[in-house]
């Protein structure tokens, strides 16, 4: 499964004496200290990047929200309907056991804000989860495909998959949402294209048979290989070439 995710931050960390684009590392919290998460949104997806679960949560903080009306979150917003990050953390781990892939437009700098926010409460397992993700930052990836001279917005990248304007700006939900809505369309029409996504609900890890098992995949047929694919509990596999089968049968460690 992939996992589109966007924060909402109070602002930037301090990038000083770095080169441009350079996060600084997330276990300087005096670096951090500007930045920090008021809203962070994400939306589980299948192999094909269909909607699962979209998710939404407003962090309560114990500092004051500079720029509230710039994203709509205030210091009232954040005490009332808001849950404490430490609270929150588990229903964080739990999503992203699920998946292989994080996704976001700038995922360095959310990455980064994130484990900073863990490590801030001693979350390191959290930590050592993301860290086994597989970062797709659209931002980066759209570059070329779009012909940019520079990185894309999520506001030009959205023009240019749905041919609309975006709406909803500097909210995370929506951004996931509409970030979600332009991928899905670049992906069906195979501009926007991740084969290895692996959905680990349905992957029995416990079950790996031993290496003396294991299949020579090269040596099997297509059809034998889709079909090996839907013994494992695999989905979404119709549309992969011989290879890309191949590399998801390995990665799943499912192999008889």
């Amino acid at each position: 499964m992939a996992l589109i995710i966007d924060i909402e931050t109070t602002g930037l960390p301090n990038r000083k004496g770095l080169k441009f684009g350079v996060n600084p590392s997330y276990l300087d919290n005096t670096k951090y200290d500007n930045c920090r998460i008021v809203q962070i949104s994400y939306m589980l997806c299948d192999n094909t990047l269909e909607k699962i679960q979209l998710t939404d949560n407003i962090i309560t903080v114990d500092f004051n929200i500079p720029n509230s009306n710039f994203y709509g979150i205030s210091n009232h917003i954040s005490i009332n309907l808001g849950v404490k990050f430490n609270l929150y953390c588990d229903d964080l781990k739990k999503i992203i056991n699920k998946c292989s892939h994080i996704i976001s437009h700038n995922v360095d700098f959310d990455i980064n804000v994130i484990k900073n926010e863990l490590y801030r409460i001693n979350k390191n397992d959290i930590i050592d989860e993301i860290n086994k993700k597989k970062l797709i930052c659209t931002m980066k990836e759209m570059k070329n495909i779009m012909n940019c001279y520079k990185y894309p917005s999520l506001k030009e990248l959205y023009k240019y998959a749905t041919k609309k304007d975006i709406t909803n700006e500097h909210n995370s939900k929506h951004d996931v949402i509409n970030l979600h809505e332009a991928l899905l369309l670049l992906y069906q029409n195979n501009i926007f294209i991740i084969n290895d996504i692996i959905n680990y609900d349905k992957i029995e890890i416990n079950n790996i048979k031993s290496n003396e098992n294991i299949l020579d995949l090269n040596k099997l047929k297509l059809i034998q290989l889709k079909s090996k694919c839907k013994e494992y509990g695999l989905t979404c596999y119709s549309r992969l070439n011989k290879g890309q089968l191949i590399k998801l049968l390995n990665e799943s460690n499912k192999l008889l």
